[in-house]
């Protein structure tokens, strides 16, 4: 079986910015099998990020949502917005 449902994060799609999307990010797999999230309005939006989005909102920016980054170092929570300096050691 080559078709997978998408896994849903609860975590609205921001869109490009200029216009607003009404979709979700949901959890994809691309060819080579790597996880990234995506919006599920696809081809209408093609919002996409490697990093795990959190349905938190961001205390400095008021950013709907932070992602999750992992790295050798151990993980931290971030705000995608550039600009933004919020981030948060995760343990």
């Amino acid at each position: 079986c080559k078709y997978t449902r998408p896994v849903g994060t609860g975590v609205p799609c921001p869109g490009d910015g200029q216009n607003p999307c009404a979709g979700e990010l949901v959890e994809k797999q691309s060819k080579t099998g790597r996880v990234f999230y995506a919006c599920n309005q696809w081809p209408k939006c093609n919002y996409a990020l490697w990093d795990r989005p959190i349905p938190r909102e961001c205390p400095d920016c008021k950013s709907p949502f932070l992602i999750e980054k992992v790295s050798q170092k151990g993980t931290m929570i971030r705000c995608p917005k550039k600009g933004c300096g919020y981030k948060e050691n995760q343990e």
